[in-house]
């Protein structure tokens, strides 16, 4: 009785040490991803942009292609040549957030998280006038992640519940 005890706790604990990982792992193929605007946002091929990119015609340094829907939610899917470069782009939007928390340019709930190998930032809330992100002005939900070479953002300041579904049939973590 007391080894089944030891291994139903040792199970235990794999299991809540796995769904506690699984929410920072996260990544998409640009194929899931153009599924989801379809399938969620009934966005057709022709309605979005995707773009391959040599070296000198990158709009971001080391970006190889891309994937770009401008509509009620917005949404961005960008492949780099290198993790470095990706974490380079993720790191600027993360900054730009850092400062608009910091000067109280936005208020509501937000996570965020860090690292060099993966990161995101997801919120629900207001930004003000002035704010540095590309948050803009008034009510905003989505967020910016980055797994490996893949940044992708989504966000709306419209359609939170369009938005989530949109996030959440890419499977990435939001509030």
């Amino acid at each position: 009785m007391n080894r089944v005890k030891k291994f139903v706790s040792v199970l235990m604990i794999f299991t809540i040490l796995f769904s506690f990982t699984g929410c920072f792992f996260f990544s998409t193929t640009q194929d899931e991803f153009k599924d989801a605007l379809k399938d969620v946002l009934g966005v057709e091929e022709d309605q979005y942009m995707v773009a391959g990119y040599s070296s000198k015609n990158a709009p971001m340094t080391g970006c190889v292609a891309s994937i770009t829907y401008v509509g009620q939610v917005s949404c961005y899917y960008y492949e780099f040549d290198n993790s470095s470069n990706a974490y380079s782009y993720f790191k600027k939007h993360y900054a730009l957030f850092e400062d608009d928390f910091e000067y109280a340019l936005f208020s509501g709930e937000y996570q965020k998280s860090e690292s060099g190998s993966r990161g995101y930032i997801y919120l629900d809330g207001t930004a003000k006038a002035g704010a540095k992100s590309f948050i803009g002005n008034g009510r905003v939900y989505g967020g910016v992640y980055f797994q490996d070479k893949t940044v992708v953002v989504v966000v709306t300041s419209t359609s939170p519940m369009l938005a989530e579904e949109f996030i959440e049939a890419i499977d990435y973590p939001h509030i």
